[in-house]
């Protein structure tokens, strides 16, 4: 009996947990089956057999196709990074071979102050291609960021008059002279923008300063209606234009200035005849004349300033 007893309970233990029992089976027929002593072996024999895994839902199934999945994921993963390393890689050999890529990547690294970058960026171009305006005006600008007034002026040259941009090329040529207080050079680049462009503002403004330093009334009234035609002037413009009519600066602080520029440009004549005037209104006629000496014999400006020095 208690051999019948264990075999009904390893039956009981064998079946999946959770799984649905059969209908209840009447006592008489549950005791009818174990009434053969040879019958009674089986079930025993059968409990103590393993069962069959079932299929869908066996932890070994599950544990089986766990390491097929993540070497997928592994597998698509590893796709991926080399997509993106591959990309990247083109992109850098595209950036250093690209001629417009280049110029682009070394007009963004100028702009960023990344002068050190541009400057390798140039050069690289450089060798890529024959430079073209738009280059020739890159390397202007990096000099002049560099602090390379002469070489920024021997790129600046090379950007054709029918180019686009040769106006803002020659307003950048005029400011770089202005800087070095070499006007006489400074107004010429000037001028040659505004026959380019004569909407070009600054470069109106620019002209203004020289003019007023040099006490050039007429020049400095016309620049100042063709600004007044392109866009209101500021405050200080009218106040300055309205005051330059009829008066004069201090001449001490003009002297100061307009020596400086002569001795960055001997020849220039504007800051010769405006550091005679005001050397004579300070009551400096010797020095008024030397100021005049190396201007042409016929210089109609310096005859009328001779007269009036000779008459005081």
């Amino acid at each position: 009996m208690a051999r019948i007893v264990g075999s009904c309970f390893l039956l009981e233990r064998g079946k999946p947990s959770g799984a649905a029992r059969g209908p209840a089976r009447h006592p008489a027929a549950r005791a009818s089956k174990v009434t053969d002593p040879q019958m009674a072996s089986q079930p025993t024999q059968k409990a103590l057999s393993p069962r069959p895994p079932q299929a869908g839902w066996s932890r070994g199934s599950i544990r089986g196709h766990r390491p097929r999945r993540v070497w997928l994921a592994a597998i698509g993963l590893s796709l991926v990074v080399s997509a993106l390393v591959a990309w990247g890689y083109w992109a850098i050999r595209r950036a250093g071979t690209d001629p417009d890529a280049l110029w682009a990547q070394a007009q963004a690294d100028l702009q960023g102050g990344r002068f050190e970058r541009a400057e390798a960026a140039v050069a690289r171009l450089g060798r890529l291609r024959d430079p073209s305006p738009l280059d020739w005006l890159l390397r202007g600008q990096l000099a002049v960021a560099l602090n390379r007034p002469d070489e920024a002026l021997a790129a600046l040259a090379h950007v054709p008059d029918h180019h686009p941009m040769a106006a803002q090329a020659r307003l950048m040529a005029g400011q770089i002279e202005l800087r070095r207080d070499r006007l006489r050079f400074a107004e010429e680049a000037l001028r040659a923008a505004l026959r380019l462009n004569p909407a070009l503002i600054q470069a109106h403004r620019e002209l203004i300063y020289i003019y007023g330093l040099q006490l050039r009334r007429a020049e400095l009234d016309a620049e100042f209606r063709a600004l007044s035609s392109l866009s209101d002037p500021k405050f200080e413009e009218v106040f300055h234009w309205c005051l330059l009519r009829n008066e004069s600066w201090e001449p001490s602080e003009v002297v100061a200035m307009v020596s400086k520029c002569i001795a960055a440009d001997p020849g220039d004549r504007g800051s010769r005849l405006a550091l005679s005037e005001n050397d004579r209104r300070m009551g400096l006629l010797d020095e008024a004349e030397q100021a005049l000496e190396p201007l042409a014999a016929d210089d109609p400006q310096a005859i009328d300033m001779r007269s009036v020095g000779d008459s005081t």
